[in-house]
């Protein structure tokens, strides 16, 4: 995909089709939800990710080549994300092993921590 610039929901449709096993290339800014439910597919963005990325994930690969925005990876059962940059506020929130499914997340930046979100998690 080229030229994406906001499009939310990308790929959030893939798993109740049962699509597997495939590559996503985005290049461009994907906005809220990209790979949510996601559960075999890669995805890999050239460039930023908004908001809500790899939300309730349960299997395949979200490699984002740029920073990623808040809620990144919230109740991440399984699979993989690698974000080359920074990640902003309520990372990983929910994150856990399921099953035999057990969640990788990477972040190569900074974690952006505001008090709001620090005191919201007490």
């Amino acid at each position: 995909m080229i030229n994406v610039r906001g499009q939310r929901f990308i790929g959030v449709n893939l798993p109740r089709h049962g699509i597997r096993d495939v590559r996503v290339e985005i290049y461009g800014t994907p906005g809220n939800s990209l790979a949510n439910l996601n559960n075999g597919v890669e995805f890999v963005v050239y460039g930023n990710a908004q908001d809500d990325v790899a939300d309730t994930m349960h299997g395949g690969r979200v490699v984002i080549h740029g920073d990623a925005r808040d809620v990144l990876g919230q109740a991440l059962q399984g699979g993989e994300v690698f974000v080359r940059g920074n990640a902003g506020n309520r990372v990983g929130i929910q994150m856990r092993e399921y099953r035999d499914r057990r969640p990788y997340l990477i972040i190569g930046g900074r974690l952006m921590i505001t008090w709001a979100s620090t005191w919201l998690a007490v």
